[in-house]
């Protein structure tokens, strides 16, 4: 038996024993025999419908979170918590001198004294000059006022006592602001209340990294602005956030978060850059395949083009897209892609016989040399 003849036998030998040969991922026969009865071979019909599903749902998700953050917010007294800071200010007349124990003057005739600020305490008092500990924790400002002004009218320290309290920091009440928009920030709440978008704006304070997401074309970032209020999470995108006149309420948490809303796999021989892509809202299938550059003109096996993905109840769907025929070209323009979704491009069965082929040639040459 010739080199040459040899050679080829041996390589024959091999293939028909079982050896396997490098490969794009398995064959298009093999997927649709291994999911027999599992696969939905997309059309053009069924894309749209999907596609006009999925975006009705997304627009009523937002409308939805929307919907209950612009609810008026209930005009509650705000109460004042361990941690809050107070300015307190006393005022009093008297047409004698008054000293206290240190024979000091507190007042003569009119008198207006800032006493300070200062901090309840863990146990929720505040400590006031001439009167001692307070309880005022979960006190609204007019009781806790009131409280401060007895305690002062009955130590009678002061004649006619009068009160004023301001609170300069609330932090158990003010907002919460953290996640990918910079240093995390407690915004003390104002009587007047506080918008959303004017929440967003002051813990930005410069910061660039964290925008809307429109902002820049090639981000594979969404941003949404969640608000966590009363246990209840609210998700809506950060541009809408900025141009919504929505108020808050005191104890709100912001969370903001910038992440693709869809992560995606390409893979097989048919792809010509298999990889994981990101996106910022969610594609159609023929926008996925073009990202990663298209099908491989040697390689794919375009009449059989496969979407792995699994539902809400962990169970696998296989859709089929048939990119030979114009319907299914049209139904993978609509077909959206979701996130963890895997695109599979087989290799077109007569490529492992043109590897044969190749490989057998390779093998046959330097035999033909020799000879």
């Amino acid at each position: 038996m010739s080199i040459l003849r040899l050679s080829i036998f041996i390589f024959l030998s091999l293939i028909v024993s079982g050896c396997s040969l490098p490969r794009g991922g398995p064959s298009s026969s093999s997927i649709l025999s291994t999911f027999k009865g599992k696969i939905i071979t997309v059309d053009e019909y069924q894309a749209q419908k999907l596609d006009k599903q999925v975006t009705l749902e997304n627009k009523l998700f937002v409308q939805k979170n929307l919907d209950a953050l612009m609810l008026p917010i209930e005009n509650k007294n705000l109460m004042i918590k361990i941690g809050d800071k107070l300015i307190v200010t006393l005022m009093s007349f008297s047409p004698d001198s008054i000293i206290d124990q240190n024979q000091e003057p507190i007042s003569a005739g009119f008198n207006k004294r800032e006493l300070g600020t200062f901090t309840v305490d863990y146990n929720g008092n505040i400590n006031l000059p001439y009167i001692g500990n307070v309880y005022i924790n979960n006190l609204t400002e007019s009781a806790a006022r009131n409280l401060i002004q007895s305690k002062y009218n009955s130590n009678n320290s002061v004649v006619n006592p009068y009160v004023i309290i301001a609170l300069e920091e609330n932090g158990a009440s003010g907002v919460t602001v953290t996640g990918d928009i910079g240093a995390p920030k407690i915004l003390s709440w104002q009587p007047g209340g506080m918008k959303l978008a004017t929440a967003l704006t002051l813990a930005q304070n410069g910061n660039t990294r964290t925008i809307s997401n429109e902002a820049s074309k090639d981000s594979t970032n969404k941003t949404m602005v969640n608000v966590i209020r009363n246990g209840a999470q609210y998700s809506i995108p950060y541009d809408l956030a900025l141009k919504s006149d929505i108020n808050l309420a005191p104890s709100d948490k912001i969370i903001v978060k910038s992440a693709p809303q869809v992560r995606t796999t390409l893979i097989g021989g048919g792809i010509l850059k298999n990889g994981i892509y990101d996106y910022s809202s969610q594609p159609a299938l023929l926008d996925a395949i073009a990202r990663a550059g298209g099908f491989n003109p040697n390689n794919a096996d375009i009449s059989n083009v496969f979407v792995f993905r699994k539902d809400y109840d962990n169970d696998l769907k296989i859709y089929r897209f048939k990119f030979n025929d114009g319907h299914g070209m049209a139904a993978a323009a609509f077909f959206p892609i979701f996130d963890k979704d895997v695109i599979f491009s087989p290799e077109s069965p007569i490529v492992p016989w043109l590897r044969v082929l190749n490989i057998a040639f390779q093998m046959a040459l330097p035999a033909a040399i020799i000879k």
